[in-house]
């Protein structure tokens, strides 16, 4: 796995630069197609303290779930959110799905609010409630 701390840490800034979202891809991950978290729970910071801190610590969270419930395999990406809805921060492991279908279907099933559109560089809600 190769997620550097360079491109996590670049990341964690153009986050903080756009304040709506940002993936740190694996090498190899696929072209365009839809960013689909949940394969570990997501962190979720309401308000941080500090935000540049804040969201670097949960992607290394992410990245250490990750490890421990050994899926390191299935993730292309990390990710950072905000949901447009409620104002939350999300970080997320996520894999790359091509077909726009497929990728909300497999959404639903991991309880995620949304999948990123990458070609169209948008937030695609799926239906499912927070809760």
């Amino acid at each position: 796995m190769d997620f550097t701390h360079q491109n996590l840490t670049t990341t964690a800034r153009t986050f903080m630069d756009h304040l709506e979202g940002a993936t740190a891809l694996l090498p190899g991950a696929p072209e365009g197609g839809y960013v689909v978290g949940g394969l570990v729970p997501s962190i979720v910071l309401a308000e941080p303290d500090q935000w540049l801190p804040d969201v670097q610590d949960a992607v290394a969270r992410i990245l250490s779930d990750l490890i421990v419930t050994e899926t390191v395999a299935a993730a292309q990406a990390v990710g950072v959110w905000r949901d447009s809805d409620t104002g939350l921060v999300y970080v997320d492991a996520s894999s790359i799905i091509a077909d726009r279908e497929d990728a909300l279907a497999v959404a639903r099933e991991r309880g995620e609010l949304a999948v990123w559109d990458r070609v169209n560089g948008r937030e695609i809600r799926t239906g499912v409630r927070e809760g």
